[in-house]
């Protein structure tokens, strides 16, 4: 018996020590009086450590030990208590989420005596609650919009996620079938979805498009999955979507772009901008487009291209290259006033509107946005008519390709004006060559080949020193120093050697080159041919000498003559004599002074060609910076690059007025005549002054009548352009009058008779007494406007020299002081 009491004893101690839950009990003052193992093991304590020593409050926290105060004085009433939760502290300080009940012991006489306490451990249950708890928090707070529905598609969940997606409240939707959501072209998904949903399929990246509270449609990627009870019934399902309408319109955007860069680089300017358009409405869903430019006054539209819909079936007015006062333009210039995108969703109300051009169909709402560069307006980009109102995301859109868009035409610009100073300089007759700053050739064009002989891939990283003779090793050194400093080279005459060994004396020109940040990166080297002039120099040289000599012996010898025929008659018949024989050699003389002259002449022509050829480069490369080909430039750099260019014209005016009188005065200009209509080429003249005659204010009449002429055309133009000049430069107020009459010759058909091309001016007159000079050459008349009007005196001496020796005829000139004047030129309709 007690063998069998003590082995029950053993087995219920193990049973109380051993339990899956913790026991302790407490003294009425609260302090351990028992506990078992598996409190303990929690705890970390030994027995020892706790039995009599510690109290239950001792190992609880302060919130805990809170709940414990406000409960124990209703568990002395009642006697128990049960599931109260407690944060026990472990003897390492960690914390051990309980769940505790508990009974009262009580004597005979009911008082309190002590306590017994079962005790739980809910780590991995309040664990379970955290999760539950953060999911809860994820899923009600998630960007997405994760929703609940039956098998059936009644909506019976719905996070605020969903509510800023779709725009319904929770109160709004739950309850209502899925289908709410989905457009009417996409209601067959509904039943596919719920089917493979009831067959236990998980849908994932399901892409498709839903419709707003608002009515807007959305692109939304789906995953939708079932859920089962815990027996693995399938109970509903959960969607989680994701608004991808932000991404899709960045890729729709991205790919557009990709394809206009592509579509750029094998297409003009024009057909890039209409493609653009073409893109931006198919991305905005509009119906209109437009792209302009604006000028860099900030007030003028220079009217560009229009969308390919926009030209067939809204807009049949004419416009394309129109230059568009802004101050007079309607509400689709508001962007450039304010310097910002402009939405007019409701055209029809803008107080503002000014109309629209015949040929423009109805607007009913606008986006136009405007291209900034720095901080001036470029460019504006304009879309119409899309059947919603637009929004940022269209804003957004559009600023993109328009900005996209300039880019390109700025790229295509520069690449012009590169394909044009490439096309200078790979042409050039003179040698250009571009070194680096070590002195290693990077770009060698035609005329280095034919000057120099080597072919381009031959030098080209070869040091440049390969052309300096060994005679001139400074040279090298001079010319790498003034590179580095940023130093030009003008006009260096040196020696330079040949492939083939020989030299060439040539004239060279160093620029250095430089990155847009100022640094040193290079630097060009234009060199010319000047051996021929060289050697006409030493020939003329020659020549002088030669005949200063000549006239110093003859002056002696007269001298000498002179004397003996003072002395006698025989002298004098002898002088005659040699006189005779000087006459010979003064003919010999001469011949070398017509040699002189052809010299001359050579020489003449050389320079011509020394002068013209930078003057055309200077004129050249100052059109293309004036006109922004290589990029912007200020108010300031634009006026005097006007003046470079304006003194560049004149002076090849100058210099080419100069080779047509020599030419017409040594009998080199010949005729070239061709049939053309005279009133074609009154027009042409006309058209190449009109300009400047409305920047002075003046007037312009002409009376021009149709006759085939048989003549030199060009030559004629050029006597009507010299007269048309003439009579603009003084002329301040009035007006030109251009007329042409055809008078036949007695007997003869019209074809035979004689034109008379008038042009008479309100200008200032000429003097009578001046009128005989008027045509002499380098003569400027005094008068008010001879300081502000350029000229060199060549223009009207040239003009008659045409006229009668290339075309046969002659010019006439009446004139009154302070009224005007009249030049006419007669010339006959067909030359023989």
């Amino acid at each position: 018996m007690k063998s069998a009491l003590r082995t029950t004893t053993e087995e219920l101690a193990d049973l109380y020590n051993n339990a899956p839950c913790g026991y302790h009990s407490l003294d009425k003052d609260g302090v351990f009086i028992r506990i078992n193992d598996t409190e303990l093991r929690w705890l970390g304590y030994s027995r020892e450590e706790v039995i009599g020593k510690m109290k239950f409050h001792d190992l609880i926290t302060d919130r805990s030990l809170k709940t414990f105060q406000d409960n124990f004085p209703q568990f002395k009433v009642r006697g128990w208590i049960h599931d109260l939760e407690f944060e026990m502290v472990r003897k390492d300080g960690s914390i051990l989420p309980v769940l505790l009940s508990a009974s009262a012991v009580t004597d005979p006489d009911g008082n309190y005596i002590m306590s017994r306490s079962t005790v739980y451990d809910i780590t991995e249950r309040k664990r379970a609650e955290r999760e539950v708890v953060q999911l809860a928090a994820i899923v009600e707070f998630s960007d997405d919009a994760i929703i609940g529905k039956t098998p059936d598609g009644i909506i019976t969940s719905w996070n605020k996620g969903a509510e800023r997606i779709y725009g319904y409240t929770a109160d709004e939707i739950v309850g209502k079938p899925i289908s709410t959501l989905v457009p009417a072209d996409h209601a067959d998904e509904v039943p596919q979805i719920l089917d493979k949903i009831r067959r236990g399929e998980h849908i994932e990246h399901y892409e498709t498009v839903r419709r707003r509270k608002d009515g807007e449609l959305i692109e939304m990627s789906l995953a939708i999955s079932p859920i089962r009870e815990t027996e693995g019934k399938i109970t509903g399902a959960s969607t989680i979507g994701r608004d991808i309408t932000a991404q899709k319109r960045i890729e729709s955007i991205n790919m557009a772009r990709l394809r206009l860069l592509q579509f750029a680089a094998t297409h003009t300017l024009d057909e890039l901008l209409e493609t653009t358009l073409n893109e931006v409405e198919v991305l905005t869903g509009s119906l209109i487009g437009f792209y302009h430019f604006l000028e860099a006054d900030q007030k003028t539209l220079s009217l560009q291209n229009w969308s390919t819909r926009t030209k067939k079936e809204y807009c049949l007015a004419e416009g394309k290259g129109r230059h568009y006062n802004v101050s007079e333009a309607g509400v689709w210039v508001d962007c450039i006033h304010e310097r910002r995108p402009v939405i007019h969703n409701d055209y029809s109300s803008l107080p503002h509107r000014k109309g629209l051009p015949a040929g423009h169909s109805p607007v009913v709402r606008e986006l136009v946005v405007p291209v900034f560069r720095r901080e001036s307006i470029v460019a504006i980009l304009g879309v119409g008519n899309k059947p919603r109102d637009y929004t940022t995301h269209d804003v957004e859109t559009v600023s993109l390709l328009a900005d996209l868009a300039w880019e390109v035409v700025e790229r295509k610009r520069i690449e012009e004006a590169l394909s044009l100073l490439a096309a200078i300089v790979e042409f050039s007759d003179d040698a250009i060559i571009g070194i680096s700053p070590e002195g290693t050739i990077v770009s060698w064009n035609r005329g280095a080949e034919r000057l120099y002989g080597y072919p381009a891939e031959e030098v080209k990283v070869c040091p440049v020193s390969i052309l300096i003779p060994d005679d001139h090793p400074e040279e090298m050194a001079y010319i790498l120093d003034h590179v580095r400093q940023g130093k030009p080279i003008e006009r260096h005459e040196t020696v330079r050697l040949r492939k083939d060994g020989s030299r060439v004396e040539v004239s060279v020109t160093i620029s250095p080159i430089c990155d847009s940040g100022g640094k040193i990166i290079g630097a060009s080297t234009i060199a010319r041919d000047i051996t021929g002039l060289k050697k006409a120099e030493i020939e003329l040289r020659k020549l002088n000498e030669e005949l200063e000599l000549r006239v110093i012996e003859r002056t002696a010898d007269l001298n000498r003559r002179s004397t003996e025929l003072s002395e006698s008659q025989q002298a004098l018949m002898n002088i005659v004599e040699d006189l005779n024989e000087k006459t010979d050699e003064l003919e010999g003389a001469n011949t070398k002074l017509k040699e002189f002259d052809r010299l001359k002449s050579m020489f003449i022509a050389s320079m011509s060609h020394e002068l013209r050829t930078p003057l055309n480069s200077i004129i050249g490369f100052s059109s293309v910076i004036l006109n922004e080909w290589i990029g912007p430039v200020n108010a300031e750099q634009k006026e005097n690059l006007a003046i470079i260019l304006r003194c560049g014209k004149h002076l090849l005016n100058l210099i080419n007025d100069v080779i047509d009188v020599s030419k017409i005065e040594a009998g080199k200009i010949e005729s070239v005549a061709e049939e053309f209509d005279l009133y074609d080429l009154i027009s042409e003249a006309v058209g190449l002054v009109r300009k400047d005659m409305e920047e002075k204010g003046l007037d312009l009449q002409v009376a021009a009548t149709h006759q085939q002429m048989h003549m030199d055309r060009r030559r004629l133009l050029q006597c009507v352009l010299n007269l048309l000049s003439n009579a603009l430069k003084f002329t301040e107020h009035g007006g030109l009058t251009v007329e042409t009459r055809i008078m036949p010759c007695p007997g003869e058909a019209l074809e035979a008779g004689v034109a008379e091309i008038s042009v008479t001016d309100t200008g200032i007159g000429i003097r009578e007494e001046d009128l005989p000079k008027m045509f002499q050459p380098f003569v400027r008349l005094a008068s008010p406007l001879q300081a502000t009007v350029p000229g060199t005196g060549l223009g009207l001496y040239l003009t008659r020299k045409l006229a009668a020796e290339v075309l046969k005829g002659d010019i006439l000139l009446t004139s009154e002081y302070g009224k005007g004047s009249r030049f006419t030129l007669r010339i006959p309709v067909r030359l023989p």
